[in-house]
C-alpha cells in the first residue's frame, strides 16, 4: 500500500470538505512542519500508525506553514499537534510528542 492511501496530505481549503463535511468514522488529523527534525521523526510515527490502522481510522497531514488560515481558526499555536474528528466534530486531541502505543490505544479509545 502506497503511503497516499493510507496518509494523506490534506490542503487548507480541503479540510471542510474532508473532516467537517467528509465520512462519519474517526478522522486523525496530525499539524506538523518538516522544518523540524523531530517533527519529521514523530510523522514516521505517524505513517508507521496510520499503515497499521487504516482500516478503522483516516489518517490526514496538514503542512503547519501552508495553512495559516486553518490553524488561526482552529486557535493552534503550537505543533505539533493531532485532532480527532467524529462526524465532522473535534472530540479530543493530543498536544505534542507522544509513543506510538500511547497514540494507539488514544485512538482505540474513541472509536
Amino acid at each position: 500500500m502506497r503511503k497516499e492511501e493510507y496518509y494523506q496530505d490534506l490542503e487548507e481549503g480541503k479540510f471542510d470538505h474532508t473532516i467537517i463535511g467528509g465520512e462519519e468514522g474517526l478522522n486523525l488529523v496530525t499539524f506538523n512542519n518538516d522544518a523540524f527534525a523531530t517533527n519529521v521523526l514523530y510523522d514516521d510515527i505517524l505513517r508507521e500508525i496510520a499503515r497499521e490502522l487504516s482500516e478503522i481510522c483516516c489518517f490526514y497531514r496538514i503542512d503547519y506553514a501552508q495553512a495559516p488560515t486553518l490553524t488561526q481558526d482552529l486557535g493552534i499555536k503550537k505543533i505539533p499537534i493531532i485532532l480527532f474528528y467524529q462526524g465532522g466534530k473535534c472530540v479530543d486531541h493530543l498536544k505534542g510528542i507522544y509513543p506510538k502505543s500511547y497514540i494507539i490505544d488514544h485512538i482505540y479509545a474513541l472509536i
